[in-house]
């Protein structure tokens, strides 16, 4: 017999089969299997636990009361309401009212910071151009001295994120 056949028997409830006790008795994965069979069908035979008392009902039903009444107000505020308790709402509707208020002069500000950032961005190519920066950091020694130092960062990048959006998650009811 072999312990797949031994299997279908436990699966089949062990009827009289005297090859697959003589199998379990040769084989610890078997007895093991058997052992654990016959504990739950001993468990199962056990009587009923015993029974609760009258007031069992009443009790659970006062303590999800107490902790319904322990839920905060603003938990049963409409969605609209919990909106403009959002930081990110809050911070859109206030940017809407900027561009709303000073659209030009916030239009010719955004100009000015990418014309400089372009400036910073050309001397920063030509720096690199002139020093080949770029083709040293791409000869494989470098990459394989930084790989050690990447990985950490992406991994610690990973549990911070992980912190962060457990943090922000609200248990529902």
């Amino acid at each position: 017999m072999t312990c797949e056949a031994f299997d279908r028997w436990l699966d089949a409830g062990r009827p009289a089969m005297t090859d697959a006790r003589a199998h379990a008795t040769s084989c610890s994965r078997c007895a093991r299997s058997l052992a654990a069979a016959i504990a739950v069908d001993e468990a199962l035979a056990l009587p009923a636990a015993a029974a609760t008392s009258p007031s069992f009902t009443d009790e659970v039903m006062r303590r999800a009361r107490a902790a319904r009444a322990a839920v905060p107000a603003s938990a049963s505020l409409a969605w609209w309401v919990k909106v403009w308790t959002e930081p990110v709402a809050v911070a859109a509707c206030v940017l809407i009212a900027l561009v709303a208020w000073r659209g030009p002069e916030l239009a010719a500000l955004g100009m000015a910071a990418a014309s400089r950032l372009t400036g910073w961005s050309n001397g920063a190519l030509q720096l690199l151009d002139s020093v080949n920066v770029l083709r040293a950091l791409t000869s494989p020694l470098v990459i394989v001295g930084w790989a050690p130092a990447v990985c950490w960062a992406s991994w610690w990048l990973f549990q911070w994120s992980e912190r962060f959006v457990a943090r922000r998650m609200v248990p529902t009811r």
